[in-house]
């Protein structure tokens, strides 16, 4: 046979080719999707790729379950060359389906669509349920709408309304560590400010604070970081302090001391590390 025949047969589906209905339901949680393809999608690939030189005949098994045969014909041997497939019945229209399944499995057997078959495990997380028959459905789950589209290497799952359901193979990037260095120090500076608002009960906090303090806190959330919560609370405390804005309403000299002593605390924190 042609390898040009072979080729365009098992060449991969369009996109647009590529429909998609529910497999498994869990309830309450989500459910998996399976991607198929209709049997006008073999006979328009046999069209394209042979012409007229393809023909199907139907007959059932030993079973007496329906079965399809695709026919090649070999201009090389001067011979029609057959791939045959079982077909089983459809919920819908049971005979008319059992039909076209088998075309469409026969159809695999050529190529057409194999690919498929290497699809992942598709699963779509699923918040709206409604009950029928005393198990529960995915509410608004309307699949058969919903589009696939191959980019690079992943397969993407859009909703109806363009929103991205499922991507195969990805993966979160690893973060940078001058990145990583700034997220650490943005949640830290987060975490400090929420500290530093925090004052004891014996402050006043409608005050005011003082340039001087302003400088003071801006220092302290340096060597917050450095140091790290527990080691910086904890020096914080032999000082005699609970919250920074303890000093708020303190001299410059008390100011001046406590940041002698957090950065003594700090250098020796780093040599014992």
């Amino acid at each position: 046979m042609e390898n040009e025949i072979m080729q365009g047969l098992c060449k991969p589906l369009d996109d647009a080719e590529i429909k998609l209905r529910i497999g498994s339901i869990f309830e309450g949680k989500g459910f998996s999707l399976l991607a198929y393809k209709t049997a006008r999608v073999d006979i328009q690939r046999l069209n394209e790729v042979c012409g007229l030189r393809w023909k199907n005949r139907f007959f059932y098994d030993e079973k007496l379950l329906p079965c399809c045969e695709i026919l090649v014909y070999d201009e090389e041997i001067k011979e029609w060359i057959g791939r045959s497939d079982v077909g089983v019945d459809s919920y819908t229209e049971k005979e008319k389906g059992s039909y076209s399944d088998a075309r469409k499995r026969a159809g695999f057997c050529w190529g057409i669509g194999i690919e498929l078959y290497q699809y992942p495990f598709i699963y779509i997380p699923w918040k709206d349920w409604y009950e029928k028959g005393g198990k529960k459905k995915p509410k608004g789950a309307y699949v058969q709408s919903w589009k696939v589209k191959h980019v690079a290497d992943n397969i993407i799952i859009e909703d109806d309304k363009g929103t991205e359901m499922f991507v195969s193979g990805k993966k979160k990037k690893k973060p940078d560590k001058q990145d990583e260095k700034k997220d650490e120090k943005k949640e830290t500076e987060k975490f400090v400010e929420k500290q530093l608002a925090e004052p004891s009960k014996t402050i006043i906090v409608d005050k005011k604070p003082s340039p001087e303090y302003v400088i003071f806190r801006k220092q302290m959330v340096n060597i917050y970081t450095s140091l790290g919560e527990k080691h910086f609370f904890l020096r914080l405390g032999k000082l005699g302090y609970e919250h920074v804005e303890d000093l708020k309403t303190a001299s410059t000299e008390d100011m001046d001391k406590v940041l002698k002593g957090m950065l003594e605390g700090e250098q020796n924190e780093t040599n014992d590390r």
